[in-house]
């Protein structure tokens, strides 16, 4: 399996966002420069954001990965606004 490829650190800084993540390839230390909260769980991730992105292949393990239970846990209006 191809490891993704991490956007270079300048790429990231340009987004004026902060951004929760459950991404496990970037370790903290690398991360809070970048304005990158790691979170421990997708519960928690889902928790926090009204907009998720996911970033992986559909396979028979991926499909159902995100359901409704989750979805319903996602605010209306993320702590940014």
């Amino acid at each position: 399996m191809r490891r993704p490829r991490r956007p270079p650190p300048c790429q990231v800084r340009l987004l004026p966002l902060h951004v929760p993540s459950l991404h496990t390839l970037l370790p903290t230390p690398q991360a809070s420069p970048l304005g990158v909260t790691l979170l421990p769980s997708a519960e928690e991730l889902f928790c926090t954001c009204s907009h998720v992105s996911l970033h992986c292949a559909l396979t028979p393990q991926t499909r159902l990965l995100v359901g409704g239970e989750m979805l319903e846990r996602m605010p209306a209006v993320g702590p940014d606004g």
